[in-house]
């Protein structure tokens, strides 16, 4: 139905938040898309873009793509996963820490660049009853037991359960792994620093390295370790 087609279109626009990212439309979205009529068509982009904008980052989406064409980045010659993230809490993660994977190029890196972006710090007002009934459980003493080296949660306990902050994320659809909890009367409050894994290269992060000046290859080479750019 037409609720479903805004669904898709707006799933399948990479925000334009950092310019570095590339607009595109998946080919279902596409069908969808070109299916409705011209007035529906309109009301989709006006919803979710500025359409003022567009010829703005499609320049600068054009040029970024124009002049590094050919340049791809390498580890030990081979060429790596560009894992990334929106915001990281002053920190990127280890990935052994997410998918208990260790990747030589992927690891923790400061990114304080973040810290001031309008995309760090959140407050997840929940009804407790409601994520008691998601952890199956009755108790709602909830201790954060440990972190790990970049300030996410490692261990949280809830009455005899416990949990990774991954773990506990992904359940209750938190921002981060990186939270404090507090009961408030009838409901439990996350406040989250950073927005996503945390692995690999942090978009808000790359847009304050850029805005102080720093190059493509120094943002790919600080989030990436020891890799080149070729």
């Amino acid at each position: 139905g037409k609720m479903d087609t805004y669904r898709l279109i707006e799933k399948t626009i990479i925000p334009k938040d950092v310019y570095h990212n590339i607009y595109y439309f998946t080919q279902q979205a596409k069908n969808f898309f070109t299916a409705l009529p011209n007035s529906e068509q309109k009301a989709i982009f006006d919803s979710i873009l500025d359409l003022s904008d567009y010829d703005k980052y499609y320049t600068k989406v054009k040029n970024a793509v124009d002049s590094t064409k050919g340049e791809a980045v390498y580890y030990n010659g081979n060429l790596i996963d560009a894992i990334f993230h929106s915001t990281s809490n002053g920190k990127t993660e280890d990935p052994k820490y997410v998918w208990g994977s260790d990747i030589p190029y992927l690891k923790s890196v400061d990114s304080n660049w973040d810290i001031n972006s309008s995309s760090y710090l959140r407050e997840d007002v929940k009804d407790l009853e409601n994520v008691l009934n998601i952890l199956g459980v009755s108790s709602s003493d909830f201790n954060i037991e440990s972190r790990d080296e970049s300030g996410r949660v490692s261990k949280v306990s809830v009455g005899d359960k416990s949990y990774t902050g991954v773990e506990l994320r992904n359940l209750l659809g938190l921002r981060s792994a990186d939270f404090d909890i507090e009961i408030i009367d009838d409901t439990i409050k996350f406040t989250t620093r950073g927005y996503g894994h945390g692995v690999g290269l942090s978009q808000y992060g790359a847009n304050g390295m850029a805005n102080a000046d720093y190059n493509y290859k120094d943002i790919i080479r600080h989030y990436y370790t020891g890799v080149s750019v070729k």
